[in-house]
């Protein structure tokens, strides 16, 4: 599976929606779209770099995929009585891709279901935005309450986090928004044009700026981290609405975001002043944190899931960097040429220990040997992804050789990499059992 998220999926104000069956996989697709309009605010953020196409055409990327559902009460099987009906039913071996995408007059969510068994991609339903999508990040768990659900965070332009049900087709508006404005106030002293200047009422511990990258805590469900243009990240209790903790330890932008998945209240972020930090978030207290200096712009960072201690970060110049978190403010242990031009993003296949996919701008994927002990990588092979300058990868926890990437030409792209005999050759016999 690659995420199974088992809710009924219904119609907004109709309980007798279509259905999602036991077992349908999800994976999550964001936005780093380029247009007309946004491109001066898209240039304060560097999201304007990744898109070189001379279409000048949408795109999409951050793609994610989580931890899958087992046992949902909600779900329910049997029999369509319809084409139409069938058409909209979503099986255990779908794989549901959240894709957050910007076209010239609207944003939107897209549900697409990939059919593996047919490698056949289309759109379920959309949810529309109101703003463009930086970041997307799902969760298996009720915000409120202490059951199973199917719900995605989105961090956009705006200094908000929305909640979105994904079980809710045709969906209007959020389950909840963490931070945002209250309202706009006119203060009393007026402008060069004799106008009131207009104060912004945030909501208590919001954000002041865009939000650029977001993460659930994979032990405290209810806990979201959040980094953004204003140089903060923040720790949200979303059972409460509430920001429980802010940390100021970057001095720039936070492009990205990672709760550890061993130790449960650790925090990786990279920011565009070029440094690393590992923080308690229990602590609330930046001066908690330690530190690793990059010396080059941060793409993302990501823990390597079959290597606890270790994390690794990719740059603005191509590179991926290793380093030790119990090792602070050391050099890396391992430098990855992984691409000429910016390596946007990378991901780690947690059942096959060793394997690291990298994205370009460059359009292509790359899959590496890593060995962590040794501290060696050897490059195994690659392709050209045909959906342009790729602005994410992931791959899927638990379809072991199955990718998915984002580019700037409005195409999501699925690979299966078994049709590399190089890759089946290398990594064939390290497939170990998803827990």
């Amino acid at each position: 599976m690659i995420e199974a998220a088992k809710e009924e999926v219904r119609e907004e104000g109709d309980g007798d929606g279509g259905e999602l069956e036991e077992g349908e996989e999800k994976m999550e697709v964001g936005s780093a779209a380029v247009t007309d309009e946004g491109k001066d605010e898209l240039s304060i953020y560097r999201l304007d770099d990744y898109d070189n196409d001379e279409s000048g055409l949408p795109g999409v990327g951050n793609i994610v995929y989580d931890a899958d559902i087992v046992n949902d009460p909600n779900l329910v099987g049997g029999d369509e009585d319809s084409e139409e009906d069938e058409d909209f039913q979503i099986r255990r071996t779908d794989n549901l891709v959240l894709v957050g995408k910007t076209e010239e007059d609207m944003c939107s969510l897209e549900v697409q279901v990939y059919d593996d068994d047919n490698a056949a991609l289309y759109v379920h339903h959309e949810i529309l935005l109101s703003a463009f999508p930086l970041a997307l990040a799902w969760s298996p768990a009720h915000p409120k309450e202490d059951k199973r659900g199917n719900f995605c965070a989105i961090g956009t332009f705006k200094p908000e986090i929305e909640l979105w049900d994904l079980d809710v087709v045709g969906a209007m508006d959020p389950v909840l928004t963490l931070g945002g404005e209250v309202e706009a106030k006119k203060s009393g002293k007026k402008g060069k044009k004799g106008k009131k200047k207009q104060l912004f009422n945030w909501k208590e511990g919001s954000h002041k700026n865009a939000v650029l990258s977001l993460s659930w805590n994979p032990t405290s469900v209810h806990h979201l981290a959040s980094g953004s243009a204003d140089n903060t990240v923040k720790v949200w209790d979303v059972s409460r609405e509430a920001c429980v903790a802010t940390l100021a330890h970057h001095s720039d932008k936070v492009q990205s975001v990672e709760w550890s998945t061993e130790e449960a209240y650790a925090l990786l972020t990279g920011g565009f002043d070029q440094t690393l930090h590992v923080a308690d978030a229990r602590q609330g207290d930046e001066s908690k944190t330690v530190q690793w200096s990059i010396h080059e712009p941060i793409e993302c960072c990501h823990w390597d899931p079959c290597n606890p201690p270790a994390f690794a970060v990719s740059t603005e110049a191509g590179n991926v960097f290793y380093y030790d978190a119990r090792k602070p403010g050391t050099e890396p242990f391992l430098r990855i040429q992984a691409h000429d031009k910016q390596c946007t993003s990378f991901s780690f296949q947690r059942q096959i220990p060793g394997m690291l996919i990298t994205s370009s701008v460059d359009a292509t994927v790359r899959v590496w040997d890593v060995n962590v002990g040794e501290g060696t990588a050897n490059l195994v092979d690659g392709r050209p992804m045909d959906i342009g300058a790729i602005f994410n990868v992931s791959a899927s926890p638990d379809l072991p050789f199955i990718i998915a990437a984002g580019g700037s030409e409005d195409i999501v792209g699925i690979w299966d990499m078994q049709e590399k005999d190089s890759i089946k050759k290398v990594f064939g016999g390290r497939v170990k059992e998803d827990e």
